[in-house]
This record gives structure tokens, C-alpha cells and sequence, in this order.
């Protein structure tokens, strides 16, 4: 990724500045728990346009961040992290993207549509992606547009409509 640091300020200098609200000289100062930092991401394949965003890091390793079109929180480096897309110009939720762990397993849980539940499970470290079907994960192999699933014995094809992902069935011609 083509990333510039435009900025970073540690708001502990800014702190040192400050006066008690009732005048009264402070023999100590603490500075803030966080550093932010400015970012501008360089056009690229994926966006046509420079886009800029905010990070906030705080001193027990969480982090948040704002973007034109996204939100992001995490703790640790690898222990949670959640991004919300959103449109731009109305703020509607678009998809929501985690990752958690759930004992020794890691895991991305994706909502495609941005409606609160998860539509697909991608573990770390290897290809395999699992689809929410009638509220079970299943095994899915082929692309993202056409996959497959492991439904009762059979590989089956999946499509996503009406905010799941559901299996195709051919209608039966009738003699």
C-alpha cells in the first residue's frame, strides 16, 4: 500500500500547554493515553482518488480510525478488529468486516450487506471460506460469485439473495 504520514502529533507536548480550567498552576502534567495520526493513501488500483483518514492508538494497544467511507476499531494486534464501510454521501452501512478469534481458530467474519449478520467466515492463514446457510456454516469452494457448498453430503450451488445466502434448486419439469 502506498501510504504518506502527512502527520503526527503526540497531544502530550499539547498537554503540557494547558491550564486547569480554574487557573490554579498544576505542578504536574499528564499527557493524554493516545497518539493520532493523519494519513493520506495514494490512488491505486482499487480507488481512483487520494483518500484520508484519522488513527487514534492508545498507550494499552487499541486503536480506532476514520475514513470518507469507513470506520475501524481493533485491540491488539491481532486480538479483535472490526471495519464498517459505509456510503460516503449517506452513511448507510454497506458491509461490516471482523476479525475475531474463537479459541485457537482465526477467523474474518463478513457481512456483505451491512445488515448485522455475518454472511461468511474466511479462516486465517489458508483459503477456506465457510457460508452462513439456514443459520449453519458450511463449506464453500469455487469464486465468491458462483460458489459451492458442502449441503447435506452434496456440493451445491449458492447464490445471495434477499440478505443470505441461500442453495439454488433447478425447478422440476413437469411431463
Amino acid at each position: 500500500m502506498n501510504t504518506a504520514i502527512v502527520a503526527k502529533l503526540s497531544l502530550a507536548a499539547a498537554a503540557t500547554t494547558l491550564t486547569c480550567a480554574c487557573n490554579k498552576p498544576s505542578s504536574q502534567s499528564s499527557a493524554p493515553p493516545f497518539d493520532w495520526t493523519n494519513i493520506i493513501h495514494n490512488a491505486s488500483a482499487f480507488k481512483n482518488s487520494p483518500s484520508t483518514g484519522t488513527l487514534v492508538h492508545f498507550a494499552n494497544g487499541g486503536w480506532f480510525g476514520h475514513y470518507e467511507d469507513r470506520l475501524t476499531l481493533g485491540l491488539g494486534t491481532a486480538d479483535y478488529e472490526a471495519t464498517v464501510f459505509y456510503n460516503a454521501s449517506n452513511r448507510a452501512v454497506t458491509k461490516i468486516i471482523q476479525q475475531t478469534t474463537i479459541g485457537t481458530n482465526h477467523y474474518w467474519l463478513i457481512d456483505r450487506n451491512g445488515d448485522g449478520l455475518p454472511d461468511e467466515r474466511r479462516s486465517f492463514g489458508d483459503k477456506t471460506r465457510d457460508l452462513l446457510i439456514r443459520g449453519e456454516w458450511s463449506p464453500s469452494r469455487g469464486p465468491a460469485s458462483e460458489p459451492e457448498v458442502f449441503d447435506d453430503g452434496n456440493w451445491s450451488s449458492a447464490h445471495f439473495t434477499n440478505a443470505a445466502w441461500r442453495i439454488k434448486t433447478t425447478p422440476k419439469l413437469e411431463n
